[in-house]
Order: C-alpha cells, then structure tokens, then sequence
C-alpha cells in the first residue's frame, strides 16, 4: 500500500547534465550558501516577532513574510522566477501542478498567498517549516494512507472557506522532461467544495531558454546535495506558468479532473 501511495519517478542521476563549474562554481556556491544562511536567520527572527502577534493576522503575517523570504531565497540562489499565462487566483481554487524541486515550493510561496499541500517532512525544515505551520500549510503523510481522507477532507474545508490551495498531485518529483499522471485523489476535494481547478506548469530554463535539468530533485540524493547543485549554477529561470480554470460539477469524476489538469499544461507547452 505505501508503495502505491509513494510513487516512483523513472527519473535519476542520467537525468542531469554533467557539471564542471570549477573554481568558479564552487566560489559561487559558498557565497549563495552563505546569502541562503543570512537570510535564513533574519527570517528567524522575524518568525519569532509573528507568533507573538493577534491570532487574527497571525496566518496573514506568516504568508507575508514567507512569500518575501521565499522571492529573496531564490534570487540569491540564482533563480529568476517568472509567472505566465493567466492571473494566479486568489479565491477558492486548487492550482495543481508537475513537481520538479523543493524550488518549486519557494516559487508557489512567492507567486501566491495559497495554502500548500505538501509532505510531512516540510515541517520539519528549519525556519520554513515553522513558518509554514503558521500559514497554514495542509501536510499530507505519504507513510500513512489511512490518513489521506482525513488531508482530503482538510482540503475540501479549506476550498470551502475561499481560500486558494496548491498540490502537486503528481506525489513525486521528475526532471522536467518527463511526466507522471497525477494522482486523483486531492481533485475529489475541489469536486465536493465546487472550486475550480487550475493547472500550474513549471520548468527550469538556462539563462538562453533551453531546457535546465540539473535543479531537479531526484534519486537518492540528499537536500544538501542538491542544494549545492543548484547554488554552483550560474544563472536559470523558472517558468511559472499557469492554464485555464476547470470548473467540475457535482457528477465529476476525480480521475477525469485530474487527467484534465495534467493535459492542459502540457497542450499549452506543446502549442507555444
């Protein structure tokens, strides 16, 4: 069961494009590394200042905060993160995107005031985590599925009161080039909520448009590991983009949903 609940991407090492940054890049890394740790610490603090604040700004507080740290942790990483296609909802909707890196959580927070969906373990990061905690990140433990009705539900609820949730549905990451269906199970949230649904592409770009593997979080390794990948590359752009609303009714089908979310990026893509 937990193998079913955890899928396998056929992405791995031969994914990535061969480095040899030398001195350059491993310059390059201890600076970003160092600017990564700076700004760490002063969101800290400033973490510190917002779980003393009134409960009722306490959440809007915490996204603020969280959506500056996550813009300045990228830029000093070297990532450019740019947002196409439509407007980025900010009422009652699922956005639902491919997963490529933990980068792609830091570009979510820094395009939207959405609640994420992520893993377990995202609480436990320093600093991020417990920010994310107080924004209201919705968790979802993929050891336990007995506890997936009881996420879907937290979803549900969340879509209900208006706000704007995103999930990456495909329960795993890839390099990009490839994709993986995604998982139906979340869609059965907005279907019960009547919220639409709204698909989210992201890729990584060299600084010239080509296509960039190498900030993809695959294999075995470690965040360390591939954090150091990705602060001793020189330059690279995200694409956030995001496609047409799908509006399900009552009688929908969560497996047709989610077929529909994963097809309109990947037409736009091909069609651009």
């Amino acid at each position: 069961m937990a193998d079913l609940f955890r899928p396998l991407s056929d992405c791995g090492p031969r994914c990535l494009t061969p480095r040899g940054f030398g001195l350059a890049g491993r310059l390059r890394t201890w600076m970003r590394a160092a600017a990564a740790v700076v700004i760490l610490v002063l969101t800290a603090c400033a973490a510190t200042l917002v779980t003393v604040t009134p409960q009722r700004v306490r959440a809007t507080a915490a996204r603020r905060l969280l959506r500056g740290a996550a813009w300045t942790l990228l830029r000093a990483l070297g990532v450019r993160l740019e947002t196409t296609g439509l407007a980025v909802p900010d009422r009652r909707a699922l956005i639902a995107g491919n997963h490529v890196s933990w980068l792609d959580i830091l570009a979510v927070l820094a395009a939207t005031d959405a609640r994420l969906v992520a893993k377990t373990e995202v609480g436990s990061w320093p600093v991020i985590g417990r920010l994310a905690r107080l924004c209201g990140t919705i968790f979802i433990d993929r050891q336990n599925p007995r506890s997936l009705p009881a996420t879907i539900a937290e979803v549900r609820d969340a879509l209900a009161a208006g706000d704007v949730v995103v999930a990456f549905p495909e329960g795993t990451t890839t390099c990009g080039a490839h994709t993986m269906a995604y998982r139906p199970a979340l869609f059965q949230a907005a279907i019960d909520a009547r919220a639409r649904v709204v698909p989210m592409t992201l890729r990584f770009r060299r600084p010239d448009g080509r296509p960039y593997p190498n900030s993809a979080f695959i294999g075995d390794e470690t965040l360390l590991e591939s954090l150091n990948r990705v602060a001793e590359t020189p330059s690279q752009r995200l694409e956030l983009h995001i496609g047409t609303s799908l509006h399900p009714d009552a009688g929908a089908s969560r497996k047709q949903l989610a077929r529909l979310a994963a097809g309109v990026p990947a037409r736009h893509v091909l069609a651009a």
